[in-house]
């Protein structure tokens, strides 16, 4: 099972950003559907439409966004503050399963939805060898007391690995270098060989993608390091 992307709802014809009124537009902000009226329901008739057309849905109705990512190696990342733990270096994970999710606050209510899944992924499959790594990126780009942020992820209930990218050098390197996307906060699921299995675009977990990611991790945790996938 490898997968990327926001599952398609083929109920309601809409991803479950646009069902609930949330337009993902720049750093993952958004208005209510009530105060957009008309004009939001013909622009995601417009967005449904194109995307049919242009073939970018697949036949099982799912738009895979990071899909071209998945089974990637995953790039080194070059951050240098941490908390809640000594300095991690990607290659020193191998033969462990990393979740790694860019995060920012205050402001970003979808970080705070999805912290704890974050939380208790780290401390149901941490003993199995599931390494969580929440990666704070400041909203502009830009240096931060560390306080600050420890401050920030205490009151979101994050004790797992922390670290901080002020100038979004490493989340450029992941994920918008090259690529437009609506979302910062991405997340990766990296395999026991550093190999990129799974790609959540950003937003918070639904209920459906976080089963989806649990999944995965059980999956990714299953398998031996060192086997042909």
């Amino acid at each position: 099972m490898q997968r990327a992307g926001r599952p398609f709802d083929s109920r309601h014809g809409l991803w479950p950003w646009a069902r609930s009124g949330f337009c993902p537009t720049g750093a993952g902000g958004g208005t209510t559907g009530s105060a957009r009226g008309a004009p939001q329901a013909a622009w995601l008739g417009m967005v449904v439409a194109g995307i049919v057309l242009s073939g970018t849905a697949t036949a099982t109705g799912t738009v895979e966004e990071g899909e071209e990512l998945v089974g990637m190696p995953a790039p080194a990342w070059t951050v240098t503050t941490w908390i809640n733990s000594q300095p991690l270096a990607l290659a020193k994970l191998r033969g462990q399963v990393v979740l790694l999710r860019w995060w920012t606050a205050p402001g970003c209510p979808f970080c705070e939805a999805s912290a704890p899944y974050l939380s208790q992924w780290q401390e149901r499959y941490a003993p199995q060898g599931l390494v969580v790594i929440g990666m704070y990126h400041p909203k502009p780009p830009g240096r931060i007391p560390v306080d600050v942020v420890k401050t920030l992820a205490q009151g979101l209930g994050m004790t797992f690995p922390l670290a901080i990218d002020p100038e979004w050098e490493t989340l450029r390197r992941y994920w918008l270098d090259g690529r437009e996307h609506a979302w910062t906060s991405v997340s990766f699921l990296i395999d026991r060989e550093g190999i990129i299995r799974y790609v959540h675009p950003g937003g918070a977990y639904s209920p459906e993608e976080a089963q989806d990611i649990e999944a995965m991790i059980q999956e990714l945790l299953s398998r031996s390091h060192e086997t042909d996938v």
